[in-house]
Formats: structure tokens, sequence, C-alpha cells
């Protein structure tokens, strides 16, 4: 498959907003911090993360866009990667942080900060279908959403706009065949 059947594929995206960039907690992690933020990607829409980076840093260090699985476990996203939460097996935003890494550590839409409170499957379900409807697909407000990570990424004066990567297990290993092609940055 070629990039432009690809893009075809994924459908109508969405209309990018602002990043509109917060950074809601701060905590020392011993070798690295760990900041809770939210930026957007489209007007109306926080999407949840975790960034962390290397305490002292004196010059831009590559970045690690961090993907979470998915596991059939909408309660757990950027809370498992960073090692607050499930497997401590699933901690490599923490741990390429504290290797000399700014990492971005987000929810996917539909899972934890972002999933249905009440029924997350149901929720998920209906995400993937009000787009379908919209001639829009999940994937392709996935790959969206990651754009608007790299954007927020090379926004940051710590990090090297020119090394930045994407690392993921299951469900985030799968999109990590997906990123590179959609977002030519990473």
């Amino acid at each position: 498959m070629d990039s432009p059947h690809f893009f075809s594929l994924l459908g109508e995206m969405p209309t990018k907003s602002e990043l509109n960039f917060q950074v809601f907690e701060e905590v020392d992690c011993g070798a690295c911090v760990r900041q809770k933020i939210g930026y957007s990607s489209e007007a109306g829409e926080t999407i949840s993360a975790f960034l962390c980076h290397p305490k002292n840093i004196s010059a831009a260090l590559p970045a690690i866009y961090c993907f979470h699985q998915h596991a059939a476990n909408w309660s757990l996203g950027k809370s498992e990667v960073v090692g607050l939460a499930g497997s401590p097996d699933q901690a490599y935003a923490k741990e390429l942080a504290e290797r000399g890494y700014v990492t971005l550590a987000p929810d996917a839409i539909c899972f934890e900060e972002r999933a249905g409170a009440v029924n997350p499957v149901q929720y998920h379900a209906h995400q993937l279908h009000n787009r379908l409807m919209r001639g829009q697909t999940l994937l392709g407000k996935v790959l969206f959403d990651i754009s608007a990570g790299i954007d927020l990424l090379q926004s940051l004066s710590q990090v090297d706009t020119t090394r930045i990567g994407f690392i993921g297990h299951s469900y985030g290993g799968r999109t990590a065949l997906f990123a590179p092609v959609f977002v030519r940055r990473i």
C-alpha cells in the first residue's frame, strides 16, 4: 500500500486547534521530573499526558513519544508507561527519561482520562461508529492526536526537534508502524 492510499483510508481529518499547553502538576521522581500536562489537538478537547525529563538539562535532548498498550483495559493509559499503575514492565517513559530523553506519554482517545466513565467499551464503540458515519476513522483520530503531541514536543526548548522517536507495546507497537507514515517528523 502506498502513502496516498493509506491516507485515503484514514478518512477526513479533524480541524487542528491551538495546543493550549498547560502544566497541572510537577513531581520530582529522583533521576527525572514528571509533569502532568494537558494540550489540545481539536477545539474543546484536552489530551491528558505526562511529560518526563531528566533533571538539570543543559542542552536540547532527544524526545520519545510513548504510546501505551491496549490489553482491553480502558482505565490504563499514560499512567502505566510512567510506572504509576499497571505492569512495572510497561514503564518505558519513566525509564527513558531516567536515561536522558524527554518523554511524552498521553492517553489515547478512549483510554484512562479520555475513556467513558460509565461504560468505556460502549464509549470506544461510539467513538469508532460516530467517526465512520462522518467519513472519518478512529485510527485517523489517533494519528491526528499523535501529530499534535509531536507539535508539542517540537515547541519545547529542552527538545532537539530533529531527534524525535516513537515507542509502544501491543496497541502502541502497532501504532508505531503507522505513526511515522502519518507524522514524518518522527
